[in-house]
């Protein structure tokens, strides 16, 4: 994710920007038009409480908290085992504040995933950097 190796590599970074901006402005203009068909009225509070829910799909989606990677089809994946969550909460007959704890924990097990799967990485590239090392040092 560097501005250079987008711009190396003949993407055009202000373009691309502007694009992914207009695209964003016309999927939340869909989600606020299909909103207010299916409650038959519009107001600026339809999306408080999602907040926890986005950032749960994301993250379990496989997107690092630090952010750079990931990829769409494990966010949809995460948003599909999200909605199985919740529909599942609801047929029990769960208290909806019950339910966001659940999702709290949800959130806060993934998140401490991610922590550990990226200090593995993070680990395992500093092993191979080592055994670059020393199989470089000239013997002696």
């Amino acid at each position: 994710g560097s501005k250079e190796a987008a711009e190396a590599a003949g993407i055009g970074g202000k373009r691309l920007v502007l694009a992914i901006f207009a695209g964003n402005g016309a999927l939340v203009g869909l989600a606020a038009v299909l909103a207010a068909s299916r409650f038959g009225s519009a107001a600026p509070t339809f999306g408080i409480g999602f907040e926890l829910d986005v950032i749960a799909a994301v993250i379990l989606g496989g997107v690092a908290f630090t952010g750079g990677e990931g990829s769409i089809g494990g966010v949809l994946l995460a948003v599909i085992f999200l909605g199985i969550i919740n529909s599942g909460l609801i047929s029990v007959g769960i208290d909806p504040h019950y339910a966001q704890i659940v999702r709290g924990g949800v959130l806060v097990v993934a998140v401490a995933l991610d922590q550990l799967t990226q200090e593995q990485h993070e680990r395992h590239r500093r092993e191979l950097a080592l055994e670059e090392r020393t199989e470089r040092a000239p013997a002696q």
